[in-house]
């Protein structure tokens, strides 16, 4: 064991010796036929459901000194701290954490309602019915007490357990409980405070003689919910203990007691007062932690659609200045080839009007393969577009896309080359999706490919699959290049056509893939499987 460790231990009996003493050794006139206050239960029970089984020994100590402090043999002295602490403490504990809801504090209503019916309720009626049981059955009391000895001790323990264990669980469950409560309200929190002092010493000694069992007790009431509308379950807890404490003293140490029928029924009332009040604080505070908890569950819903809806509107941005990019670039080129022909008209050749009348056939196809793939994404996003596999060849499906391509090649003085498997291999794939993936990556490699430059479209088997490859000698791209591109991002000259082709192969499960580095051209691939 170390230093540490005993220390604590030592503590720790410390502590349940003090709180076991002075009750033990309060004395009150034997005609009540009450108990005093009794927080070494509340000690107990915050103890093992803080620190666990390891809290037993060190209770069970100090418990037991105390029993054999008062002339207890120590047979009675060691089945008196089992009793208390190991059985009743254990199992309370036990039985909180598996079906009464506690987690990590009284943090929730159903953890304060299991508090009050497992160890305040259920566990408490049968250790004190079992232990009055015992005591008639030593002969320490007689039947006719029974009943009246089965209350009176069920009020001084629960009032015990109310006043200490809600303290501990919620201040050192937590660590630093003060982190709850704001530095600008620690003046609220006194002001709470020093009002729970004010109503212990002016209405608990009227409650002590008897004379004022009316309405003014209760003014203790709105401290309490006052502490948990404003701190939680450690503003309820500190309210409890405070309270307890001042009102035990000004109950037990302001003067001679009343007479035994008198001091009964002040007792009872004080004690059920005690009880009715911290358990009132406990239920409020703990419904506002649920109502909290919804709140920020809520709130957190709130901001993750609308981090969607940022996002979603982000890319509907990142969109609209693709196809602005997309649709304007052809029409830039045909506005300014029919300007030059209306200036120019009479001085053109034949051949030249030839040139320029392809050229403007040129952009209008780029506009129209632009609003293809406008129509191809809309459709894909508004669930217009399904998978439809097709068996069908692989030059079947390749050779019309690149005869698209072979004029505009033709133009830029660029060789535009298919390459097919000798055996013709058939494939299953999408007709429609294949061609768009293929039309787009030719419409952007053409452009990144220099005059006298080659674009090769080819397709060669690997193992159950095909792949299809379209590679040019161009400048090459580097990462972060690739990653902007292929990315569909807003300012990409590679336009709408790149996120269709991502799109497009992540429908198809064909596993696109880009390579390239400077200097060395681009070669981007997908795979098809090869129908059997």
């Amino acid at each position: 064991m170390t230093l540490r460790r005993a220390l604590w231990n030592l503590a720790l009996a410390a502590a349940a010796f003090v709180l076991a003493w002075v009750p033990a050794t309060f004395s009150i006139p034997s005609g009540a036929l009450t108990d005093v206050i009794w927080p070494f239960a509340g000690f107990v029970l915050g103890s093992v459901l803080l620190w666990g089984p390891r809290a037993i020994p060190p209770l069970m100590a100090g418990e037991f000194l105390v029993s054999l402090a008062v002339g207890a043999p120590w047979w009675q002295s060691l089945w008196v701290a089992t009793w208390e602490v190991a059985l009743w403490g254990g199992a309370s504990a036990w039985l909180m954490r598996r079906v009464g809801g506690y987690r990590a504090g009284l943090d929730s209503l159903g953890a304060v309602l299991g508090f009050f019916l497992i160890p305040v309720g259920l566990c408490m009626f049968l250790r004190i019915a079992l232990g009055t049981y015992f005591r008639v059955a030593f002969g320490w009391t007689t039947w006719d007490r029974f009943g009246s000895d089965l209350l009176s001790i069920w009020l001084s323990v629960a009032a015990g357990i109310l006043i200490v264990a809600p303290a501990m669980l919620a201040g050192v469950e937590h660590r630093c409980a003060l982190r709850s409560v704001r530095p600008a309200r620690y003046g609220e929190a006194a002001l709470l405070w020093a009002g729970l002092l004010a109503t212990a010493y002016v209405l608990v000694p009227a409650v002590r003689q008897a004379a004022s069992l009316s309405v003014l007790p209760f003014l203790v009431f709105p401290f309490f919910i006052w502490a948990a509308l404003r701190f939680g379950i450690f503003g309820v807890g500190m309210s409890s203990l405070v309270f307890g404490v001042a009102s035990f003293e000004r109950f037990f140490f302001s003067g001679s007691f009343p007479e035994a029928p008198v001091l009964r029924e002040a007792m009872l009332f004080y004690q059920t007062l005690l009880i009715v009040a911290s358990a009132t604080g406990l239920l409020v505070a703990g419904a506002l932690a649920d109502r909290r908890r919804a709140v920020e569950g809520l709130e957190e819903t709130v901001a993750g659609r609308t981090a969607e809806l940022r996002i979603a509107n982000d890319g509907k941005d990142r969109l609209l200045s693709i196809i602005g990019h997309d649709l304007r670039a052809p029409l830039y080129g045909l506005v300014r080839l029919s300007e030059y022909l209306m200036e120019s008209a009479a001085r053109i050749t034949p051949d030249r009007l030839a040139d320029y009348a392809g050229e403007m056939h040129q952009s209008a196809k780029g506009q129209i393969e632009a609003l293809e793939n406008l129509l191809s994404w809309a459709r894909l996003r508004t669930g217009q577009v399904t998978y439809r596999p097709e068996t069908l060849p692989i030059g079947a499906l390749l050779g019309p896309v690149v005869n698209l391509f072979r004029l505009r090649a033709h133009l830029r003085g660029i060789t535009l080359d298919l390459a097919l498997p000798e055996e013709g291999a058939r494939v299953s794939a999408d007709p429609e999706m294949t061609r768009t993936i293929v039309r787009n990556l030719l419409s952007n490699a053409l452009p990144a490919c220099p005059e006298q430059g080659c674009v090769t479209v080819e397709a060669r088997a690997d193992g159950d699959d095909l792949v299809v490859a379209v590679n040019n000698d161009g400048p090459g791209l580097t990462e972060e290049e690739i990653r902007h591109h292929f990315d569909g991002e807003a300012d990409s000259p590679r336009g709408l056509g790149l996120v269709l082709v991502r799109e497009f192969c992540a429908v198809q499960g064909a596993r696109l893939r880009v390579e390239s580095a400077p200097g060395r051209g681009t070669r981007v691939s997908f795979r098809l499987p090869v129908a059997q």
